[in-house]
């Protein structure tokens, strides 16, 4: 007994270390390319015009926070059960479904109201753009449904090559398009747009299975079930995607609104350089670990979810401590590096927005014990606490000490977030909590 238990242990460990090294290889093969674009788009594009392109992506994520993460949340949570009782297929299918109603209302809404809109006013300008952002609306809802299943199912490989491809190709076809058709922001949206759904129809045969059907006359309990779960489960989150927008993104349209598109613009191209790599950090740790993690919660562990909590908890701290000191010490040589020379002056903006993002992933992993244990009431108030005082912080600070001053207040509602993830997640230190091994009805 004693052998055999070794022998799954290790096999465990090995497949573990695998999926690890598969999504170190994403992340980093996909940060890569996203360094490499940034300095690519901020050498052909006027701060001014980046700085509108990403403000037009930021609603974009909006719409995705509020439409479609909430159900990819939903996915990862019940994935397990289902996938333990072989009803993988038919949970797809599910989800599938779900999704596609929501693209479909939510880019036939922006569609109708940009028509309106120019056919009252006469300018189709807006027209066109609107339907460039419905159209990536939809082409990223589907990649993220298709990556989230992955990473559900624990196919680290596919996920990981799927996000290089996509890091790589879709700055090279934005400077494409901005070279061959126009520098107007318009081409940097049909480039990321085009790229995206390159990308998107490369790697759908790998994920998509000729047996993904409903099956309701022989399943249809079943499939009532998938739907009460994951809608009951989303639709809380709804206000969560918001708040969370907010505070990662709403300092760049303050900083537009007050100084302008150029520093906007600036500002942006710094914070991505940022953000990005702790972000990056934080997703290899997670991808491997939460997979495991919400596992052992689902099937009522009662020591394994606190060891691999740790774990989690150790390796983000370091990871991220290490990453801020780095900032600190080289700013300056990363901005000349990285970032074409209209934006340098920007460098001194770093070391704050590494420091928030080091207690933002922190934060991370005391949510995710409470999205584990169905508790996304606390969810929404660790991401209120980080909204509302971002809100309350980044008008005053932006109009009294410019960009330095957006950037000086990351840290401080990231910090309170993390002080608030940290105090509702103590409640779940013992793994008996209620939702905790019971599963849910299939």
């Amino acid at each position: 007994m004693v052998s055999v238990q070794a022998t799954l242990a290790a096999l465990s460990r090995h497949r573990l270390l695998k999926e690890g090294a598969w999504v170190t290889f994403g992340q980093v093969g996909s940060a890569l390319g996203a360094l490499v674009g940034l300095r690519l788009l901020t050498e052909y594009l006027e701060p001014a015009v980046f700085g509108f392109a990403m403000l037009l992506l930021g609603v974009v994520a909006l719409g995705q926070g509020l439409a479609v993460n909430p159900l990819m949340q939903a996915v990862l949570r019940y994935y397990p059960e289902f996938a333990s009782a072989g009803r993988v297929q038919i949970f797809r299918a599910v989800t599938v479904r779900i999704f596609r109603s929501i693209t479909v209302c939510v880019s036939l809404l922006l569609c109708l109201g940009a028509f309106a809109h120019a056919a009252v006013t006469g300018s189709w300008i807006w027209f066109g753009l609107v339907v460039l952002i419905a159209a990536i609306f939809a082409i990223e809802g589907a990649r993220s449904l298709e990556l989230t299943l992955l990473n559900a199912a624990r196919k680290q490989r596919p996920m990981a090559l799927w996000s290089v491809a996509e890091a790589w190709a879709r700055p090279v076809a934005v400077v494409a398009a901005v070279v061959f058709l126009t520098t107007q922001v318009s081409a940097v949206l049909i480039g990321y747009l085009i790229a995206s759904v390159a990308i998107f129809l490369l790697f759908l045969p790998v994920v998509v299975r000729k047996d993904d059907s409903m099956g309701e006359g022989r399943q249809g309990n079943v499939v009532g079930s998938i739907r009460h779960n994951l809608w009951s489960y989303a639709l809380p989150l709804l206000p969560v995607a918001a708040a969370g927008w907010v505070s990662g993104l709403a300092d760049r349209y303050v900083v537009g609104g007050v100084l302008g598109l150029a520093q906007a613009g600036s500002y942006a191209a710094v914070y991505a350089l940022m953000s990005r790599p702790f972000l990056m950090l934080s997703a290899i740790i997670e991808q491997t670990l939460r997979p495991v993690y919400y596992d052992a919660v689902a099937a009522g562990d009662s020591k394994r979810p606190r060891t691999v909590l740790r774990t989690w908890l150790v390796l983000t701290a370091l990871c991220g401590g290490i990453g801020f000191v780095l900032v600190l010490l080289l700013h300056e040589q990363i901005a000349s590096l990285l970032l074409a020379e209209s934006y340098r002056y920007s460098a001194r903006l770093m070391p704050w927005i590494a420091g928030g993002y080091w207690l933002l992933i922190l934060s991370h992993v005391f949510t995710r014990v409470c999205y584990a244990h169905h508790d996304t009431k606390s969810v929404l108030v660790i991401e209120s606490v980080g909204a509302v005082l971002s809100l309350g912080l980044l008008f005053p600070l932006v109009s009294a000490y410019g960009v330095i001053g957006a950037a000086g207040a990351v840290p401080l509602y990231y910090g309170a977030q993390l002080v608030t993830a940290f105090l509702l997640s103590r409640r779940y230190k013992e793994p008996g909590h209620p939702y905790g091994g019971q599963g849910v009805p299939i």
